[in-house]
């Protein structure tokens, strides 16, 4: 994943303007920080990671001149976007040994899960009822609404 991160470094480097409040060389490294810190943030934390390249554009935008800023959503999203098909046409077995994957629950105390998650899950065996089920989108794009919510239903009342 480091050739990622470096190349939207390579590619924004030469554009970042010394004018920004603080010398170039800084301003440099706040940008290869960003890349790095996005990046594995995609890898380690992918499903609530909304919008990788927004996120990432806002936090370098400052440190290029406004004629550039198209240019570097561009690149940003180019390489944002190859890194996104890299990581899902990975195996999973190879994707377990890009970093430490813990369960996503949390305990009765309230501290983060230590366990491991299953394989292909993200929740441990303790915690699986917590997985979200997706179902696939049905025929024709619809869902039918539950029995005992159409209107005019009747719904049993416990006695």
């Amino acid at each position: 994943m480091y050739r990622f991160s470096r190349s939207i470094y390579r590619s924004l480097a030469p554009l970042v303007r010394a004018d920004c409040g603080r010398c170039e060389t800084e301003a440099r490294q706040e940008l290869l920080r960003s890349c790095e810190t996005t990046i594995s943030r995609l890898v380690l934390d992918r499903r609530y990671f909304r919008n990788p390249p927004r996120s990432l554009f806002d936090q370098v935008r400052h440190l290029f001149s406004i004629d550039d800023q198209f240019r570097v959503r561009l690149v940003i999203e180019r390489n944002l976007g190859f890194a996104a098909t890299y990581l899902d046409r990975m195996p999973a077995e190879q994707s377990a040994m890009l970093g430490p994957h813990h369960c996503r629950a949390l305990t009765r105390q309230g501290t983060p899960c230590r366990r491991s998650p299953l394989p292909q899950h993200e929740y441990c065996p303790s915690h699986r009822h917590l997985e979200e089920i997706l179902d696939p989108a049905p025929v024709g794009g619809r869902r039918a609404a539950p029995a005992d919510a159409r209107i005019g239903a009747r719904v049993a009342i416990p006695a």
